[in-house]
């Protein structure tokens, strides 16, 4: 599949001037390209969780091996999976998970991206959930600031 930039998550076929079969080969080729470790940026939209824009690029975080169980802590490390706040002010910070698979629970207000780092992996935020993505994917959530209250590492 050839992303270069920005485009729609999920083309229907009627729009692309395809078949139904040639829209199913692009959504197969679309879930095959979210599943993989090549860097991508996916912009979401906050109230529903669905895909708005996929891009190549941005995200980039090299592994890091797995730690003995799920953990989290602030200062995103290389490869951690990350949820982003744009005020880092002393009472704001992003927040870090790594480790085994599981899921950690919390509050994180005025998240406006995440990231699954070397992970394959999930968010929840009041409002919504995202499907699993897989390793290297930058989340956005269209401009809009959430609060976070969970992360999954698959």
């Amino acid at each position: 599949m050839a992303v270069t930039s920005a485009v729609p998550a999920v083309a229907p076929a009627a729009a692309t001037g395809g078949s139904a079969s040639a829209g199913a080969t692009a959504a197969g080729e679309l879930a095959a390209f979210l599943a993989s470790d090549t860097p991508k940026t996916v912009v979401l939209d906050p109230d529903t969780g669905a895909m708005i824009t996929v891009s190549l690029g941005e995200p980039a975080s090299t592994s890091s091996p797995p730690m003995p169980e799920i953990s989290s802590g602030s200062d995103c490390a290389p490869g951690d999976g990350c949820y982003y706040t744009p005020v880092l002010d002393g009472t704001y910070h992003d927040r870090s998970f790594y480790g085994s698979p599981g899921t950690f629970s919390g509050y994180w207000p005025r998240r406006n991206a995440w990231e699954t780092g070397s992970y394959t992996a999930s968010a929840c935020w009041q409002g919504g959930c995202s499907q699993a993505y897989g390793p290297n994917t930058r989340l956005t959530f269209n401009g809009a600031l959430v609060t976070g209250t969970s992360f999954t590492i698959y």
